[in-house]
């Protein structure tokens, strides 16, 4: 029988192509790359990439609540 995945790759996904692109408007300010590099590209498609495997593979699940004890 196979195990269910448990992850958020859908928001892992999200959140990686966002902090690319967060990556690629910062190389851009500070690092002053050409504004024709490919680094701009593979940033944001990297951090989505990223973002999947992370969201696949993250303990990222709800915890069941516990009793109170008294």
């Amino acid at each position: 029988m196979a195990k269910s995945r448990r992850g958020r790759p859908i928001l892992g996904a999200v959140c990686g192509f966002f902090f690319g692109i967060c990556l690629s408007v910062t190389v851009l300010v500070y690092a002053g790359i050409a504004l024709n590099s490919i680094l701009y590209v593979i940033l944001p498609i990297g951090g989505l990439l990223l973002g999947i495997l992370l969201g696949l593979v993250g303990p990222f699940h709800r915890k069941a609540k516990q009793a109170a004890t008294t």
